[in-house]
């Protein structure tokens, strides 16, 4: 069956660190490499890294009805969001940016319960805690480090 709980735990968690590394990558591609560029590099490593994580962690079957179709929206959702994020990430202050990575946490926390049911575990509240007091960390600091340049 599915992982659930515990045994998923560091799935998310492997998860969260790409996903950090990604905005990390975003925030120090060169100017002359095209946002597009970066998005659809983005892009091939989800495609490579979800086609594994499939084959290592789901039963195999052919969707049927409109599952394709709206598989195909999930595809060009996915790519328009991360085109979005990565440009907002090259070009805005992370200290504007944090606030909507935090929403995105919200939305997903609600859209669990809302539309599955499913009310976040003490192991989730405590994952979901220690990224919003990263994210909170790393902006302090960077506005800590431009005082400090700005000011030497």
């Amino acid at each position: 069956g599915a992982a659930t709980g515990y045994e998923a735990a560091p799935l998310g968690l492997i998860g969260a660190v790409l996903v950090a590394g990604r905005d990390l990558a975003a925030r120090r591609t060169p100017e002359g490499i095209p946002t597009m560029v970066a998005a659809l590099t983005t892009l091939v490593m989800v495609l490579i890294s979800a086609t594994i994580a499939s084959a290592l962690f789901e039963v195999q079957v052919m969707p049927e009805g409109r599952t394709p179709w709206l598989l195909l929206l999930a595809g060009v959702l996915v790519m328009v969001a991360n085109f979005l994020v990565i440009y907002a990430l090259r070009v805005a202050e992370i200290g504007v940016l944090a606030p909507f990575f935090y929403a995105f946490t919200l939305a997903a926390v609600l859209s669990g319960v809302i539309v599955f049911g499913d009310v976040p575990n003490s192991l989730a509240l405590i994952g979901i805690a220690l990224i919003v007091g990263s994210g909170i960390a790393v902006v302090l600091l960077d506005e800590r480090v431009k005082r400090r340049a700005t000011a030497g």
